[in-house]
């Protein structure tokens, strides 16, 4: 039974992956979004925040903020004490391509699972959530057990900070 979930786990993430890539998000552009969606729930979130909030590497979201510089979605400014800590804020025109990505988001998420009933989709996102937990533990219990190396780790609960062990 566990190997037939697994193959089911296997084959919805490769039809989630299709579908991201029929509605166009595979070009890094949902990636853009969610990082709107947190830089607008928490203005003037720093740099390092961000790379906690979305499990990223510093110079993916340094590269990812000048993306969305460039096309005039956000600004950084330096912090007024420490000139080294940049604070990101949304812009009139981030704010409006945000809007509209959660509009689409909302339309492209009810189509999604619109074969389960709500009480379905609640608990589905509880046993989600219980999986990767109890995954996150293994992973951690693994990394306490192998020597140490100078490797990336992730940054999503690692102890040391943002992933360099």
């Amino acid at each position: 039974m566990q190997t037939e979930l697994y193959v089911v786990l296997s084959r919805l993430e490769r039809q989630l992956h299709r579908t991201r890539l029929r509605w166009g998000d595979a070009d890094g552009c949902r990636g853009q979004y969610r990082l709107l969606e947190v830089i607008g729930a928490k203005e003037g979130i720093i740099q390092r925040e961000l790379c906690l909030a979305l499990d990223m590497r510093p110079s993916s979201v340094t590269d990812a903020l000048r993306k969305l510089e460039t096309q005039g979605w956000i600004e950084r400014c330096p912090d007024a004490k420490d000139q080294r800590v940049q604070h990101v804020y949304l812009t009139d025109r981030g704010r409006t391509e945000l809007t509209a990505s959660q509009k689409m988001q909302t339309q492209r998420l009810e189509q999604l699972f619109s074969p389960l009933e709500p009480n379905e989709i609640k608990e589905f996102l509880r046993l989600a959530r219980k999986l990767a937990s109890g995954l996150e533990r293994a992973d951690l219990a693994q990394r306490e057990e192998e020597p140490p190396r100078r490797r990336h780790r992730g940054f999503g609960g690692w102890k040391g900070g943002c992933g360099w062990r």
